[in-house]
């Protein structure tokens, strides 16, 4: 299950590690590198072990790992280290929906009944765009993991009643992009990874970006901890690193589980940010803020914000075990990339299934809970903005 955001080891060892990790290209003052060791130090002080970079436009300023991708053969992360994106993937499906619209194939408006057929009458009035903002109402079915082929995960989430009248509210919902996934197979012929190869990473050479696609024989792959004990890799949970023709959830397709690395993930924002994924007006419509989402807006697949250091788009995800971050502030072009692999989590007793499946959770798990708040709900983005913009206050 993942969270709405639906989510160390001490010692010589690691300072020298952290040594021949730090790489710093340029001989600009952002960020200020004395002060963010010092905030990456804090972060392995509290058990949370990944890798996080800075870039300028497309020069990185700042890259550092923190603790190690597999603790037992301390392998550190490095920029070809495979990880779990999480809900970063809606971005990608974002994407897709309005690629395909600007070339005519779909309209953001349109219905849900133009692509399903016996479509309950309480959904019929679901719109794309109502998928694309989270506010359709409908309820997610299932856990990540589960056996769920598409029909069925689409056929049962129909079934339920809506959480409220769609276009109404904001309410995130993963089954959401599941159905853009879909619509997009159905449109295009192609499944959905087979689309997102062919129109984007095949394209920018993101060899290390998907689902099953990927080569993913003898790749390092980031190891999940969780209490302080080994989870594994989403793929061995979810599907397989060697049978192509695994069943990926459905209650995970399309929303989440996307995996790659901090290089593909960057080459993809240098495009994005330039015009060889999208034109200047379909990002236009990819990061328009469309519906308050608590501080925030939610744009398509993207959250928008208004901050001290101009706006920023960015989008987490996280299973509650790894947790990665993109936060893109635009108007200074300075991109922030994070994934963890250990969210520090301690002193739960309980594996993950056990945890998630807890109604009241935070109430019974208040650790848990502070590293939710420390992630999905922002208090990391904002300890980490004024060390990176220190002296650049808007």
């Amino acid at each position: 299950m993942r969270l709405g955001f639906k989510t160390v080891i001490l010692g010589l060892a690691l300072l020298s590690l952290f040594s021949m990790a730090m790489i710093t290209q340029g001989i600009s003052q952002l960020p200020q590198r004395t002060l963010m060791d010092e905030y990456v130090n804090g972060l392995m002080k509290k058990n949370i072990t990944g890798i996080l970079i800075i870039a300028k436009g497309k020069e990185i300023q700042y890259q550092r790992s923190f603790g190690y991708a597999v603790t037992e053969s301390q392998k550190p992360y490095t920029m070809e280290t495979v990880f779990d994106i999480g809900s970063i993937t809606k971005q990608f499906t974002a994407a897709a929906i309005v690629h395909l619209e600007s070339e005519g194939k779909l309209g953001f408006s349109d219905k849900f009944s133009k692509y399903f057929e016996n479509m309950p009458p309480d959904k019929d009035m679901i719109t794309l765009h109502h998928l694309l903002t989270h506010s359709s109402g409908l309820q997610d079915v299932g856990g990540d993991y589960d056996h769920a082929p598409k029909e069925s995960v689409l056929s049962r989430s129909l079934k339920q009643e809506l959480n409220f009248k769609p276009g109404t509210k904001y309410s995130y919902s993963n089954v959401g992009f599941s159905f853009l996934a879909a619509v997009i197979e159905k449109i295009t012929g192609l499944n959905y990874e087979q689309y997102l190869q062919k129109t984007f990473f095949g394209p920018l050479g993101m060899k290390s970006t998907g689902y099953q696609i990927p080569d993913w024989t003898n790749r390092q792959f980031a190891i999940g901890y969780f209490d302080g004990k080994k989870w594994g890799t989403t793929i061995e949970h979810g599907w397989s690193k060697t049978d192509k023709n695994a069943v990926i959830s459905w209650n995970l397709y399309g929303n989440g589980g996307i995996h790659s690395t901090i290089n593909d993930m960057l080459k993809w924002m240098v495009a994005l940010k330039g015009n060889e994924v999208l034109s200047e007006k379909e990002k236009s419509k990819l990061f328009s803020p469309y519906i308050e989402d608590g501080n925030g807006h939610y744009c398509y697949g993207w959250r928008s914000l208004n901050t001290d250091y101009g706006n920023l788009i960015t989008h987490g995800g996280s299973n509650g075990i790894f947790y990665a971050n993109v936060a893109w502030w635009t108007e200074p072009d300075v991109l922030m990339i994070l994934s963890v692999n250990d969210t520090g989590v301690r002193g739960l007793g309980k594996s993950p299934d056990e945890v998630f499946a807890n109604e009241g959770l935070f109430e019974k798990y208040p650790a848990l809970r502070e590293r939710f708040l420390f992630f999905a709900n922002g208090q990391f983005l904002e300890e980490i903005a004024p060390l990176i913009f220190k002296g650049q206050v808007k």
